[in-house]
């Protein structure tokens, strides 16, 4: 190559590449479980149907807070809870939404739980519920405590609870057991509102999978702007928090890219130091970092162009590159530093040393291309997928290695890197 070019290789190389990063930095890595399994996989394809059909498997619970975190207006709690439940049902990502009981939990509690309440006593407590509710004198109160209730605003709703359980055994039930979630229910609204009007609670039915992070994503951003307009309807700063469902993926998926981060720039760190005690300085290892990390962002880029995601497993093809790809650089950097040093001309040096080192690295590249290719047998999608943009990553590396790594060195100074070479060689 005439030496008037390299400066506009290694221009274009770094603008490519530059380019490249900001389109891969957008690359989705993939947590959903059926994109996971094998294509041809039945539980694949019945966990698809599933979702599909019913939604996630695990709820979306909100909790709602008065504001300061002090007790509030059961109320108040109640008409929030309402508002977000409606809110949130009409979603494309919730399924369903509840804030309290719903009919047919109303006709299980009258007709299941409550005539059965003596059963759900705990037994070192019972004989002491018997004796005192049976009690004659307690019976003659209980009876006229309902009747006065029967004859309040409230006698519509508690009129058959009433019935169901007339002497009131299920408030001896133990909170911790069978009816204690009931405790939470407010008689009058039937909503999930906590005693003393703590807080509120939501319960949301997603319509993804619990694994798809994209949808707890989104799911978040239509949550937050969901709590925003009920605090603007009742015109109250309550809290709210929301857990469960893919709310966990999309927390997973952020901590994936950042360990994918840690891990890449400990890679590149560690491979670099052992490059720099190698060649007894900077300049070199510089360049071969520059040109591994610019085939990452260029992989990185056409994965997503073309697949959208990768999975988890194939987020740790960065990692892979970077502990082979060198290998191509060090065998020609070191022909090529042995020739620079010898007096020759650095674009003398570098077409001697790609000429001589050419063969046995497009050898290896070979080997390790389809050492990596034979994983598109695999049926587990990710170890397919990671061995296709491996092998795509090895190659992207050699063409790196042309684009970035050899312009690179051949306008850097020779003088100075000469000295510091014969200056570091006694020191190391």
């Amino acid at each position: 190559m005439p030496s008037a070019r390299w400066p506009a290789v290694l221009l274009v190389s770094l603008a490519a590449s530059a380019a490249a990063a900001w389109y891969g930095s957008g690359l989705h890595v993939e947590t959903r479980l059926e994109d996971l399994l094998p294509d041809d996989a039945p539980a694949a394809s019945a966990y698809r149907t599933f979702v599909e059909t019913f939604g996630g498997l695990e709820r979306v619970f909100v909790l709602i807070e008065p504001p300061g975190g002090v007790a509030g207006d059961p109320d108040a709690l109640a008409e929030a809870a309402d508002r977000l439940a409606d809110r949130l049902a009409a979603l494309p990502g919730i399924a369903e939404a509840r804030s309290g009981l719903e009919p047919a939990d109303e006709r299980f509690l009258l007709d299941v739980v409550l005539p059965r309440a003596p059963l759900l006593v705990p037994g070192s407590r019972l004989d002491d519920a018997m004796a005192r509710r049976l009690d004659p004198t307690a019976v003659r109160a209980r009876v006229r405590a309902m009747r006065d209730r029967l004859r309040g605003p409230l006698g519509v709703v508690e009129g058959p609870v009433f019935a169901a359980d007339p002497l009131g055994f299920f408030a001896d039930v133990d909170v911790a057991g069978a009816g204690g979630f009931l405790r939470f229910v407010d008689p009058l609204s039937g909503g999930f509102v906590a005693e003393g009007g703590r807080a509120a609670l939501v319960i949301a039915t997603p319509a993804g999978a619990e694994l798809d992070a994209a949808a707890g994503a989104a799911l978040a951003r239509d949550l937050d702007a969901a709590f925003a307009e009920v605090r603007e309807a009742t015109g109250t700063a309550f809290t709210f928090r929301a857990v469960g469902g893919p709310l966990y993926a999309a927390h997973d998926a952020a901590l994936i890219r950042s360990d994918v981060v840690r891990t890449v720039t400990g890679s590149a760190v560690l491979v670099a130091l052992l490059l720099v005690l190698y060649f007894r300085g900077v300049g070199i290892p510089l360049a071969l970092v520059l040109s591994v990390a610019a085939a990452v962002a260029w992989t990185a880029a056409l994965t997503r162009r073309v697949e959208g995601s990768i999975s988890v497993v194939g987020v740790s093809f960065a990692s892979i590159l970077l502990g082979l790809g060198v290998d191509y650089g060090i065998h020609a950097a070191t022909r090529f530093r042995a020739a620079a040093l010898g007096g020759a001309r650095r674009a003398a040096a570098m077409r001697a040393a790609l000429a001589e080192t050419g063969p046995a690295i497009l050898a290896s590249a070979a080997t390790t291309v389809l050492a990596f290719l034979v994983l598109v047998l695999a049926r587990f999608h990710p170890v397919r997928e990671l061995g296709v943009v491996v092998a795509v990553g090895m190659g992207a590396i050699l063409i790196a290695s042309l684009g970035v790594g050899a312009p690179f060195l051949v306008l850097m100074p020779a003088g100075a890197a000469a000295r510091r070479e014969h200056a570091e060689g006694a020191v190391w």
